[in-house]
């Protein structure tokens, strides 16, 4: 296998600053053919032949407008995870 996204939602307080289903909601997957995108499950996407590769999809990041003492850091563009 190989690791194809990574994000980490780095909060300000221990606690949190937003509900992580909120911030899980900022990583969204569309299906790719003949440069379309069409999102998985929809009606325009079930005539589609099958996915044969990772490039079939892409992955969008929504990082406008995060909630304050938030942060998204996209590890699988930017190398390793920083130890403690």
């Amino acid at each position: 296998m190989t690791v194809r996204g990574l994000f980490v939602f780095k909060h300000r307080s221990a606690m949190g600053n937003a509900p992580a289903h909120r911030l899980f909601e900022r990583v969204t997957v569309q299906r790719v053919f003949e440069g379309e995108e069409y999102e998985p499950g929809a009606r325009s996407a079930r005539d589609l032949p099958p996915a044969r590769a990772y490039s079939d999809y892409k992955v969008h990041l929504d990082d406008a407008d995060l909630p304050d003492g938030v942060q998204i850091m996209d590890r699988t563009r930017h190398g390793s995870f920083p130890g403690p």
